[in-house]
């Protein structure tokens, strides 16, 4: 895998070269990927579009993130995108404090299942995080449509009303 040319890297879900990295190569390889591969993020003024991620990156996602079987807050920050890959019995094997401390890595991931951001969602609430003004709203990003409705009723309507005029929150 560390011969391969970097363009190659983000379609090498089939490798099993892959397959037999752990720890450090494995994270070190996961942030080479990150910086190289995948949808960019495209600017044009004031106005951001957010691209999901291929079905080859969402595949060599999921290969990357199944060697890996102690998961914190540490992890996901070296993981970044790539935690997209992160089965929904990983997901749940996070401690609620570790998906509370790594909201920000998680709420710019693109491509998220609806399991996976239900358990996030789920694991953040249990942790005490409360929706209490536009920021801690738009804060979740990505996740956010993982809130069930009823918890969404909880929220103070000028609070969901001044998010949905952020476009960091709309798009």
């Amino acid at each position: 895998v560390n011969r391969l040319p970097d363009k190659l890297l983000c379609f090498s879900s089939q490798s099993n070269g892959i397959k037999n990295l752990k720890g450090k190569q494995l994270l070190k390889l996961i942030k080479k990927i990150n910086e190289i591969c995948g949808s960019v993020n495209k600017t044009d003024n004031q106005t951001t579009t957010t691209v999901e991620p291929s079905p080859e990156e969402l595949k060599l996602a999921a290969v990357l993130t199944e060697q890996i079987t102690t998961i914190n807050s540490s992890t996901i920050s070296s993981l970044g995108k790539q935690a997209v890959g992160l089965s929904q019995k990983q997901i749940n094997s996070i401690s609620d404090e570790d998906v509370k401390s790594s909201l920000k890595t998680f709420s710019k991931i693109e491509g998220l299942d609806e399991g996976q951001r239900n358990i996030l969602v789920e694991k953040i609430f249990r942790s005490g995080y409360q929706v209490k003004d536009t920021q801690s709203l738009v804060a979740m990003g990505a996740i956010v449509i993982g809130i069930p409705s009823v918890k969404l009723q909880d929220v103070n309507q000028a609070v969901v009303l001044n998010s949905s005029k952020d476009p960091a929150f709309v798009t």
